[in-house]
């Protein structure tokens, strides 16, 4: 085998090694929805200036829309009658709006404690009568 032979393999070894040994690109971390943190069942303790004080569960899921939540059985209106909620860090803002299938218009806000496992709410409802019911709710995570 000629020197130049020998040198050529040596060569080609040595940029294979090389190249081989280059880092990987880095994998880019999917970003975190936040809006997973607070999914699932909620226990809701609520107080009503027109019901009192009630406890019974609602549902938060996430909305096709990103910054959306919706919340199932929101002031109890009873299962399939969802709010949606705009998530903003630890802040739940309810903009007006009114339930399908129901005619109560909600408005108001919640602040998230930073484990993600209460919720501390304070909305309106109006059932169209003209009655404003102020109310109060906390919810704990299940």
């Amino acid at each position: 085998m000629s020197a130049f032979s020998k040198y050529f393999i040596l060569t080609v070894l040595i940029g294979t090694f090389v190249y081989s040994c280059k880092p990987d690109e880095p994998i880019e971390p999917t970003p975190e929805d936040s809006r997973d943190k607070i999914t699932g069942t909620w226990k809701c303790e609520e107080t009503s200036q027109v019901f009192g004080s009630t406890t019974f569960t609602v549902n938060i899921s996430k909305s096709s829309d990103s910054s959306k939540v919706l919340i199932d059985n929101f002031y109890n209106l009873s299962a399939g009658k969802k709010v949606y909620a705009i998530l903003n860090n630890l802040t739940l803002s309810i903009p007006s709006q009114t339930v399908a299938n129901d005619g109560h218009i909600i408005t108001g806000n919640g602040t998230l404690t930073s484990n993600y496992k209460t919720i501390n709410f304070s909305y309106s409802a109006n059932d169209g009568s003209g009655d404003l019911d102020n109310v109060t709710a906390i919810y704990t995570k299940q």
